[in-house]
């Protein structure tokens, strides 16, 4: 392979059909590469490296397809919904990233191709950011916009995740919700924005907070700090003390945090079982632990988590 196309590859992710032909790449000598499976087409006239497209995960595989799309768009078109919900965070779960999305406020129609949705909308100077070269609404703007395509929970993670990463304050979501008040697809932006909250802790505690909602679960305290004395012993995802239950969401990602210089994962749940039964003593309280696939099963979330609390079952379940 030409470096010149590796090189692109590297860089962006991505190479097109004039990149080839400038490498000095005749039409059927590029096409014999194809076909031998050196190189893979990632939508029309862009191509990728083979072996080099098979080791990128599905976001890098999306941000790639977003930049060739917009080098071929038309200029004023930004980065919007999930293509943009993706370049402002990580904290996302379950998204469709089959479409990329771009937005143009002076398309005259709203228009779908393979793999690319081109939106007509109203674009204000302050609602468009550059995020090193490429084009994209603001966080808030994207949060919104993903509630069009996206249901509740998945919304609610990336509202929770941009919140507490600082991307976005409580107000311009507030605002941007308003703003697009009467946009077709935002008649559930509105709960997702009332229950998003900074004080989610990973994607993990956000669908947690979510299922327990929807289930009609009483609503705990979230991080709520533990003291003996004026020593800092822990903060309870999450904390119902009319009912004496401390609630923890055990993730992956929260154990590597934990982790020490030197320590191994299983000193860090033993650190872990030592907290919590200090926790215990403090608050004369039970815990209940939750895990990813705890997630996966609603119905017995829920009423695990009564049990737990000691509530009979409450209002129906929210259908959203």
């Amino acid at each position: 392979m030409h470096p010149r196309l590796r090189a692109l590859d590297q860089k962006q992710g991505y190479f097109l059909t004039r990149d080839a032909l400038a490498a000095g790449y005749t039409t059927s000598a590029f096409y014999r590469a194809r076909r031998a499976g050196e190189i893979v087409a990632i939508r029309h006239g862009t191509y990728a490296l083979s072996s080099t497209w098979k080791e990128r995960s599905e976001v890098e595989r999306h941000r790639a397809r977003l930049r060739s799309a917009l080098e071929r768009a038309n200029v004023g078109q930004v980065a919007s919904h999930t293509s943009a919900v993706l370049l402002h965070t990580e904290g996302h779960w379950g998204l469709d990233l089959s479409t990329v999305h771009l937005t143009h406020p002076r398309r005259r129609s709203e228009r779908r191709e393979s793999g690319l949705a081109h939106h007509r909308a109203d674009l204000p100077e302050e609602h468009v950011v550059d995020l090193g070269g490429v084009p994209a609404v603001v966080p808030a703007r994207a949060a919104v916009e993903l509630s069009t395509v996206a249901d509740t929970e998945r919304t609610l993670v990336v509202m929770d995740s941009l919140l507490r990463e600082g991307r976005m304050t409580a107000a311009e979501l507030d605002a941007m919700v308003a703003y697009a008040r009467n946009w077709p697809g935002t008649l559930h932006t509105a709960i997702a924005a009332s229950l998003a909250s900074p004080l989610a802790g990973s994607v993990g505690e956000s669908r947690l907070f979510y299922g327990l909602w929807r289930g009609g679960v009483p609503a705990p305290v979230r991080q709520h700090p533990v003291y003996d004395g004026n020593e800092l012993v822990a903060v309870l995802d999450l904390w119902w003390p009319e009912h004496g239950v401390a609630g923890e969401f055990d993730g992956a990602v929260k154990y590597s945090r934990l982790l020490h210089p030197g320590e191994t994962p299983s000193d860090a749940v033993v650190r872990e079982k030592v907290r919590e039964d200090r926790v215990r003593e403090l608050l004369d309280c039970r815990f209940i632990r939750y895990v990813w696939h705890d997630l996966d099963d609603q119905d017995r979330l829920v009423a695990r988590t009564r049990r737990a609390l000691g509530v009979a079952k409450g209002a129906p379940e929210v259908s959203l």
